[in-house]
C-alpha cells in the first residue's frame, strides 16, 4: 500500500463530482421505497427507533440513512429524493476505487488502476443503476485485506468490524483473513497490542450499538440476524448464481428445501 499521489486524489474526486451531479433518477422501486419509509421514520421518531420502523438491515446502512434524512426538513420532501441516496453510497466506490490504486507507487498506475474502476459500467451500475449499498460493504472488506496484507492489524480489523455492521456477509471473508494473519504475523502476534486492538474495537462496536442499547430495541436487532437464513427460502432473488449453470426454470419461485445430490440447496448454500 503507498501513498496517493495528489493528482490520483484530484482526478478521483473529479469524476465523483461529475457522478453527484449526473446522478441518474432511477433505482430498484422496491428497495427506495423502503429506504424512504424507514428514513423517514427517523425524521419523525428519532434515529434510536430505527428497529421499531421494521427495517431488516445492519446498523452501517441505517446510520447511512440517517445522514441522508438529516438534508430534508420533511418526510415528503426526502420521499422525492430518495434517488439521491446514491450521492452517499458513491463514496464507497471512491474508497474502493483509492484503495486499489494505492496498490501501485508510480503516478500513472495509480491513474489506470483507478480509471478501471471509476469509468467502469460494470463497477458503477449497482450503485448508479440499482442504487443498491453493497460497495460500502466491498470498500470495507476490500480495505481489511490491503491493511492485512501490510501488517496494519488494528486499521484491518476496524475495516472489518464496520463491514460487519453493514452486511453481515463479511463473514464468509473470516476464514481468509485468519489464514492472511496467520501468514502476515507469523504465528508470533503481540499479545499486548492484540489486547488493546481487542478492547478498541469492542467499545467501537458498543458506540455504534449505543442508540439502539439506550432505546432497548437491542432485540429486535438480534431478531435481524437471526432471521438472515430464513428471510429468502428460494434458490435466487433476481441473480444469475450457481444455480442456473445447472437448473432450469423458474429459480426465483424454486423453494431451498428441495434437495440435490442428498442435501438440500440450503445446506450447499
Amino acid at each position: 500500500m503507498y501513498k496517493l499521489h495528489p493528482s490520483t486524489i484530484a482526478l478521483g474526486l473529479f469524476l465523483y463530482a461529475i457522478y453527484f451531479v449526473l446522478v441518474p433518477d432511477c433505482g430498484h422501486v422496491y428497495d427506495n421505497q423502503c429506504w424512504s419509509d424507514w428514513a423517514a421514520y427517523y425524521l419523525e421518531k428519532g434515529f434510536r427507533h430505527s428497529y421499531e420502523s421494521g427495517t431488516n438491515y445492519f446498523p452501517g446502512h441505517l446510520y447511512q440513512l440517517k445522514l441522508f434524512s438529516l438534508f430534508f426538513d420533511s418526510k415528503e420532501d426526502l420521499a422525492a429524493h430518495i434517488y439521491q441516496l446514491k450521492r452517499i453510497t458513491l463514496l464507497g466506490d471512491l474508497v474502493g476505487a483509492f484503495l486499489l490504486a494505492s496498490c501501485a507507487r508510480v503516478r500513472w498506475q495509480q491513474h489506470a488502476l483507478l480509471l478501471v474502476l471509476l469509468l467502469n459500467p460494470a463497477f458503477l451500475h449497482n450503485t448508479l443503476v440499482w442504487g443498491q449499498f453493497d460497495t460500502v460493504f466491498s470498500a470495507l472488506v476490500f480495505g481489511s485485506f490491503i491493511f492485512l496484507h501490510k501488517r496494519r492489524y488494528l486499521l484491518s480489523a476496524i475495516s472489518y468490524l464496520l463491514a460487519l455492521n453493514f452486511k453481515f456477509q463479511a463473514i464468509l471473508f473470516l476464514p481468509a483473513m485468519v489464514l492472511l494473519f496467520v501468514y502476515a504475523s507469523g504465528l508470533k502476534p503481540d499479545l499486548r497490542k492484540m489486547l488493546r486492538g481487542l478492547a478498541i474495537l469492542v467499545a467501537m462496536q458498543l458506540v455504534i450499538l449505543a442508540p439502539f442499547i439506550v432505546s432497548k430495541s437491542m432485540g429486535r436487532l438480534w431478531e435481524v440476524v437471526d432471521s438472515l437464513g430464513g428471510r429468502y427460502s428460494y434458490l435466487s432473488l433476481y441473480a444469475d448464481n450457481f444455480w442456473y449453470l445447472s437448473m432450469s426454470g423458474n429459480l426465483r419461485l424454486t423453494g431451498d428445501f428441495n434437495t440435490w445430490m442428498g442435501l438440500n440447496y440450503k445446506t450447499w448454500g
